[in-house]
C-alpha cells in the first residue's frame, strides 16, 4: 500500500499497471525514455503515433469530491468517455484521492474538470501537474 500511494504522488509508473505493452512511451509521459535519433523496432510506429492528432496521454488528477479513484475506472470529459484510471488511491501527503489516467490527448489539460466513475457515480476531478507532490528543498 505504501508503495502506490508514495509511488503515486510522485507520479512514479508501475509496470504492468501504468505501462505495457498496449501503452506506448509516449502515451505513459516517459519519451525522455526514446532516443529516435537510434533504430529500433517500433520506431516508424512510435513516430507516426507521435505526428498523430488522435493520440493518448498520462495525466496526473485529484478528486474534488469524496471517494477513491481504482485502475481501470472510466474518466469523462464533458461527459464523453475519454480514457480510463490506471492508478489510483488516498494520497496521505496531499490528504485526498487521486491517481494518473490515460486519455485522449485533447480532451483534458491541466487545471481543467473530469470525472471519474467511481463505482457507479462521476466525482469531479482536476487534472494536475506531475508529480501531484513534489518536495521543496532549500
Amino acid at each position: 500500500g505504501a508503495r502506490d500511494t508514495l509511488r503515486l504522488e510522485a507520479s512514479y509508473l508501475l509496470c504492468g499497471q501504468d505501462m505495457d505493452a498496449k501503452t506506448s512511451p509516449l502515451a505513459a509521459g516517459i519519451s525522455w525514455a526514446v532516443r529516435f535519433e537510434t533504430d529500433f523496432i517500433g520506431k516508424n510506429s512510435l513516430l507516426t503515433e507521435k505526428e498523430s492528432t488522435t493520440r493518448k496521454k498520462m495525466v496526473g488528477f485529484v478528486l474534488k469530491e469524496k471517494g477513491i479513484p481504482r485502475s481501470g475506472m472510466d474518466v469523462y470529459c464533458e461527459n464523453k468517455k475519454v480514457g480510463r484510471v490506471t492508478s489510483g488511491s488516498f494520497l496521505p501527503t496531499l490528504n485526498l484521492a487521486g491517481g494518473l489516467a490515460i486519455i485522449d490527448q485533447k480532451s483534458a489539460k491541466v487545471g481543467d474538470e473530469i470525472s471519474i466513475d467511481v463505482r457507479g457515480k462521476r466525482k469531479l476531478a482536476e487534472v494536475k501537474k506531475r508529480p501531484l507532490y513534489s518536495a521543496r528543498v532549500k
